[in-house]
This record gives C-alpha cells, structure tokens and sequence, in this order.
C-alpha cells in the first residue's frame, strides 16, 4: 500500500479523525479483552429475550381471564399461570446461565 492509498483518517499516527475532531483515536480499545464484552452483549440479548417471551406470556394470561365465566374459573387461570410463571422463570435462569457461560467460554 503506497502512502496515496493510505486512509486519511490519522489512526496510524494517533491523532484525532480529521473529519470529526472531537473524536480521538480509539485504537487503545483493540488491546481491550473481549470477554466482557462478550458477557454484556450475551446478557443483554438474553435479557430481552426473556423480556419478550415473559410480555407474550402475560398477554396470553390477560386474554385467557377476559373469557372466564366466574370467579372460580378466574382462580384457575390465575393458579395456572402462577405455576407457568414460576417455571418460565426457572427455564430463564438456565437459559441465561447457559448462554452467558457459552459467551464467556469463547473469549
């Protein structure tokens, strides 16, 4: 690569990128482990994974409970749901051991 092909950017020389000043050059983050970030990326993901499955759950309760005819029919749904909640949580807490352990296993 010629010294004309070169990117203009001042990352070789450590100086800040021309077109935004403000910016300084980063390349000190390379030298940066790659596991926490690869253990917040993998916790982030799952959390929200979790997030969405725990709404779909709660808006499947809500609907079931608009169609009971009674209050007995009310306490069932509720104690079924309490039971599913309890073991959706369980099911979380592996998956989110079992995926952030993957991630940082990788490095």
């Amino acid at each position: 690569m010629t010294s004309s092909e070169k990117p203009a950017t001042g990352a070789q020389t450590g100086q800040s990128v021309p077109t935004f000043p403000w910016l300084p050059n980063v390349d000190w983050a390379n030298s940066v482990p790659r596991a926490p970030l690869a253990f917040y990326a993998a916790a982030y993901r799952e959390g929200m994974g979790a997030a969405s499955r725990f709404m779909q759950d709660q808006a499947s309760h809500l609907k079931n409970l608009s169609e009971c005819e009674s209050p007995s029919d009310v306490l069932v749904c509720q104690t079924e749901f309490a039971g599913k909640a309890l073991a959706a949580m369980m099911e979380e807490g592996r998956r989110a051991a079992d995926t952030i352990s993957g991630a940082l296993a990788k490095k």
